[in-house]
């Protein structure tokens, strides 16, 4: 059997689309299969469009109306489709909009909704059909009263308040835009923490967010019963905690999204919550079968979910690439940037690193922001000197991680960091009087 494509893609989310262009990139030939435009449900149905639309309303009178906001937030979705639908063809992506179904590493089935299916051949295949929300089985969707968050851009009208059940980015970021648009919000989580992966002082910053927008935070509470009155839903958590909302929003777990992708005889092992195994490679338990993305089961974020694309790729074309989770920035825009790499101060200790912090800003002063939260932390291996970590709130967070991410690969110190030259940006001396404040602690502890 002679191979047509050197790779096919099965899902168009960020993973899907970031293997797509990196193999096309590499000169494979290569097929991208997804139902939808590219984007996938993340962007189509997640908070992005609506939080740059209230972030950036056309005017403060937009803010009222709700269908003008879902507008602006839909021309801003529809803007990113449109410049990766470019970027696709640039490289030399072929697109196919229907359903496919992977029959083995070597044969995926096209199911359009026209017509018979048919079959492309290829030397392997990548699986990124992403996730999505998981009901809660005490609280089943009804499309009316309880629904997940991707329902939210159906919305005719707004309701007057709002349970966020559960606890993600998505679950602050949905948060937020909806206190903006004058909702009267609830969040409710289980744990004691919003994001217990986050930096503490990133996580801090978030909370406080969320408080100055009025949104009423409960910790370390679970919904023990619903019911539903002439008003709504009355919401009853543990330690006798009731109140009445209009809606709840489920948006925490999620689940893997196959739909029937990958026929019986071609299924990879899966986990305890169905999600794809891999190895750091991306590559399943069946050869010629790679997984990247949320359906392997990590928190939907978009900077894995590259990362895991082009590392999937890579490998499925011959080359040897492993994926290197700590190189993986995370970035919120919440409003103002909240960023982090690698390993904070506690969590160096925990990977047996003997870490030195430095911070810089913290009252917006050499950063050009009237932010008084704006700060950097610089994480530094005790002996070696090298950077390990790094996290930044304020403008230009997400470039200040970029630059420690590089560092990082790059194995560069204190001094490097000392003497790093920005492109004239205020926020750079931020980032140099975290090292600088490293390099005295060094100092200190000779």
């Amino acid at each position: 059997m002679t191979a047509t494509y050197d790779l096919i893609v099965i899902g168009g989310g960020t993973a899907g689309y970031s293997a797509a262009v990196h193999a096309a990139e590499k000169e494979g030939r290569v097929l991208l299969v997804d139902a939808g435009p590219p984007g996938g449900r993340g962007l189509s149905l997640g908070p992005k469009g609506l939080l740059n639309a209230v972030m950036n309303p056309v005017s403060p009178e937009s803010l009222n109306g709700w269908n003008e906001i879902k507008t602006q937030g839909r021309d801003w979705v529809n803007g990113v489709v449109r410049e990766r639908t470019a970027r696709l063809q640039e490289a030399g992506v072929e697109v196919v909009q229907a359903r496919g179904r992977v029959v083995s590493p070597a044969e995926v089935q096209i199911l359009e909704d026209s017509g018979e299916p048919r079959s492309v051949e290829g030397k392997a295949v990548v699986v990124a059909t992403g996730s999505r929300v998981k009901s809660i089985a005490s609280m089943p969707f009804d499309g009316e009263w309880i629904q997940t968050s991707e329902d939210i851009w159906d919305w005719r009208e707004l309701p007057q308040s709002v349970l966020i059940a559960g606890s993600q980015a998505e679950s602050l970021e949905w948060a937020f835009v909806l206190r903006r648009l004058g909702v009267k919000v609830f969040l409710v989580h289980g744990e004691s923490e919003l994001l217990p992966e986050l930096d503490p002082d990133l996580l801090e910053t978030c909370e406080k967010t969320l408080k100055k927008e009025k949104v009423k935070i409960l910790l370390n509470k679970k919904i023990t019963s619903i019911y539903k009155n002439n008003e709504g839903l009355d919401v009853a958590l543990d330690g006798g905690v009731r109140f009445t909302v209009n809606r709840l929003v489920v948006c925490g777990e999620r689940e893997v999204d196959l739909e029937d992708s990958i026929a019986v005889a071609a299924v990879p092992d899966r986990g305890q919550q169905g999600e794809v195994l891999v190895d750091e490679k991306l590559k399943t338990t069946v050869a010629g079968i790679y997984a990247a993305g949320s359906v392997t089961g990590h928190l939907r974020c978009r900077y894995r979910s590259e990362e895991e694309g082009r590392v999937a790729a890579a490998n499925a074309l011959g080359k040897k690439r492993s994926l290197h989770s700590q190189l993986v920035p995370r970035v919120l825009q919440f409003p103002d940037e909240i960023a982090s790499v690698g390993c904070n101060l506690e969590m160096a200790h925990h990977l047996g690193y003997r870490g030195i912090e430095g911070r810089g800003g913290g009252e917006g002063a050499e950063s050009g922001s009237n932010n008084a939260s704006f700060f950097v932390k610089l994480v530094f291996e005790k002996k070696s000197r090298e950077i390990i970590g790094g996290q930044a709130v304020g403008p230009g967070a997400g470039d200040i991680i970029e630059a420690v991410r590089m560092g990082m690969r790059k194995g560069q110190g204190i001094r490097d960091f000392c003497h790093f030259q920005g492109d004239g940006e205020p926020f750079w001396g931020v980032l140099r009087e975290a090292a600088e404040d490293g390099q005295r602690k060094v100092s200190e502890l000779r």
